[in-house]
């Protein structure tokens, strides 16, 4: 049994209902993720923008030929390069032993814990 009642999609117009809880239908679902995507784009700018230029992105390479297999849960592929020592808690940005290969989740996981502290 749903936990919540089916609304109308909240797209203007849209006759279709909204089962998920999010207030919009499939449709309109995607489409509304694709906008809030451009928009944070356009509010960070783009990654050269955001200090990740060309050194970073042959540091990223490095790391990732080097790293195949994501470094915590050592099961998934190494999609990501983080920085074990953040930046913001002085890790050398460009130096390779401060950086791991990661997989999407790991990343995530250790982003949130250390935006948390």
């Amino acid at each position: 049994m749903p936990s919540k009642l089916p609304t109308l999609c909240g797209s203007p117009r849209c006759p279709n209902l909204s089962i998920s809880g999010n207030g919009y239908c499939r449709a309109h679902l995607e489409e509304k993720r694709r906008r809030d995507y451009q928009e944070d784009h356009r509010r960070r700018g783009s990654p050269s923008k955001q200090g990740y230029g060309t050194a970073h992105q042959r540091w990223r390479e490095r790391v990732l030929r080097r790293d195949k297999v994501c470094k915590v849960c050592g099961i998934s592929l190494a999609t990501q390069a983080d920085h074990r020592v953040p930046l913001a808690a002085g890790g050398a940005p460009l130096a390779s032993e401060n950086g791991q290969g990661l997989c999407a989740s790991c990343h995530s996981k250790k982003t949130r814990k250390e935006n948390r502290t």
